[in-house]
């Protein structure tokens, strides 16, 4: 298909241009000819659609492989590997909702091994909703302690080996409004702690590994133009779990998450997008199980896991733009906190990161990018991610 739009460009540019030269030249009756041939042609409808998908139809399925190796500082040298799986049952309709499955893992120079499964898939004409992910790693990583002021001097190198899953079934309410049950489940060992440091001493829940398992409620409204590249429209995430001793899991604790995705699309490509993040928790919460500030998606610029605690808010912006061919740009900012409780975030302890990025656009039908973001902290240190799809 590609090579197919290559080759017409090349026909149009050969062909209309020495059109053009020949028409300027002519005179007198040929021109007359030519302009009275031009006037019955009928004029080639525009098109109005989006850049990056101009051209290119949309496919009913699609499979997207690839590899390659990255470096941040969490991860030193790694190889990333990746199959995206999608499907879309009726290309023609935009308001079709598009079914995806991705498994990828990871492994590193530090010995950090990952693999994980999300999938999102609609049944009976989109009346129903199934979400499933499940992920398996052994991720050695780094500590610096609970709450919105930890000291560089308090890091401190744990590894967590776990197994996490999530599905949900959720039933359409009115269009684009889902809800239903939603499971959550992880099971965490932690090995090779540092003896004198805090992990060490088990004051902290979850020091010792743990078993979390809790049922909710999930809430989700959905009528962004895509899943992969949204231009327009809203996205909405709110859940609710109840962890209890009677579900299996070690502690008892309350998890309340909303994610609210709005987009703005200025003109084709150029695109506006927000995300405002609350994740809240009461009880005893596991600490690997608390929100954070830092990371691929939220708050780049920060070291994984940078800032923890119950409460955790956060807000981010980014402008998308298109360069040349099939490379886009971005540039972001993001402002955020945790804190133990709601009542207690202290604006001195918001934390700021910005930056921006390169796409280059491997399937212009649904316009999904690999993405290499540079994230600056407040205190100007640098981290980098190259990665598939948006952050949000």
């Amino acid at each position: 298909m590609i090579r197919g739009i290559a080759l017409a460009l090349m026909l149009v540019s050969g062909i209309c241009i020495p059109a053009a030269a020949m028409a300027q030249q002519n005179e007198g009756d040929d021109k007359k000819k030519k302009k009275v041939a031009a006037l019955k042609e009928p004029e080639k409808k525009k098109n109005t659609e989006p850049q990056g998908v101009v051209g290119k139809e949309k496919k009913k399925y699609g499979v997207i492989p690839f590899g390659f190796p990255f470096y941040s500082p969490d991860t030193s040298g790694a190889l990333a590997f990746a199959l995206v799986f999608y499907h879309n049952p009726d290309p023609k309709d935009p308001t079709s909702k598009l079914d995806e499955v991705s498994i990828g893992g990871t492994y590193t120079l530090r010995n950090q091994m990952a693999l994980k499964l999300d999938s999102t898939v609609y049944f009976q004409k989109d009346r129903y909703k199934l979400t499933f992910s499940i992920a398996g790693a052994k991720y050695p990583q780094d500590f610096w302690g609970v709450g919105p002021d930890t000291k560089d001097y308090m890091k401190e190198k744990y590894t967590p080996v776990s197994i996490d899953g999530q599905p949900a079934f959720l039933f359409k309410v009115v269009d684009n409004l889902y809800m239903g049950p939603i499971y959550h489940g992880s099971y965490v060992e932690t090995w090779y702690k540092k003896k004198g440091k805090l992990l060490s001493t088990f004051h902290i829940p979850g020091s010792d590994g743990t078993i979390a398992s809790g049922f909710g409620a999930n809430i989700v409204f959905d009528n962004r133009d895509s899943t992969f590249y949204p231009h327009r429209g809203f996205y909405l995430d709110a859940r609710v779990i109840a962890y209890r001793r009677e579900f299996g899991s070690e502690y008892n604790f309350t998890r309340l998450e909303l994610d609210f995705r709005p987009y703005v699309q200025l003109y084709k490509d150029l695109v506006l997008g927000f995300q405002l993040s609350a994740r809240l928790n009461w009880g005893t919460v596991p600490f690997m199980l608390m929100p954070q500030i830092g990371g691929m998606e939220r708050m780049r610029g920060y070291m994984d896991g940078r800032y923890m605690d119950k409460v955790c808010l956060i807000g981010q912006t980014e402008f998308r733009f298109p360069i040349v061919w099939r490379i886009g740009g971005v540039v972001f900012g993001s402002i955020g906190t945790v804190a133990p409780r709601l009542d207690e975030i202290n604006p001195y302890y918001f934390r700021y990161a910005w930056g921006g990025g390169l796409r280059f656009t491997v399937d212009k039908g649904e316009h999904i990018n690999f993405r290499f973001d540079v994230g600056v902290d407040e205190y100007l240190e640098k981290n980098y991610y190259f990665l598939i799809n948006e952050a949000f």
